[in-house]
Formats: structure tokens, C-alpha cells, sequence
């Protein structure tokens, strides 16, 4: 008579796997409107004159890239289930 409690996943994870369930010429013009658009957001941050402003764009940049990974990972199966 033990009952399971279902794990509550988090909004954030149910996006990326919603993302990661795209087909290919979705996660292609995806990958470069986020690439593009973080890199450059980033990229001028990291630039900038400010120490806080450039760890701020180096967060961003790091960010930007773990969701590019994350997007083309294959989703598993009990995750879109």
C-alpha cells in the first residue's frame, strides 16, 4: 500500500524539454536567433568598463551556451511523457 508522490518537475525543465522535443529546423533557426542574440548581449556586457557588468555577460554567455547543449541533448523518454 506505498504510494509514490510524483515528483513536481519545475517550470524551467518542462521548457527545455519542450524545447528539446522540436523537430531539427526548429532547433536550427532557434539555435541561431539565440545565439546571435545572447552572444551579442553578452559579448557587449563582457566588454564593457564595469567589473560587475562584465561578470554579468560572462554569466550570460555561459548561460546562452548550456541552453544551445541542452537544446540538441535528445529528450528522454519519460520526460515528454
Amino acid at each position: 500500500m506505498g504510494t509514490k508522490k510524483k515528483k513536481k518537475k519545475s517550470w524551467f525543465k518542462n521548457q527545455v524539454v519542450k524545447v528539446q522535443i522540436l523537430p531539427w529546423y526548429w532547433k536550427l533557426v532557434a539555435t541561431l536567433l539565440i545565439f546571435f542574440l545572447g552572444g551579442t548581449f553578452g559579448t557587449q556586457l563582457f566588454t564593457s568598463s564595469d567589473d560587475l557588468l562584465m561578470v554579468c555577460g560572462f554569466a550570460v554567455l555561459v548561460v546562452v551556451l548550456w541552453f544551445l547543449i541542452q537544446m540538441w541533448m535528445p529528450a528522454a523518454e519519460e520526460d515528454y511523457k
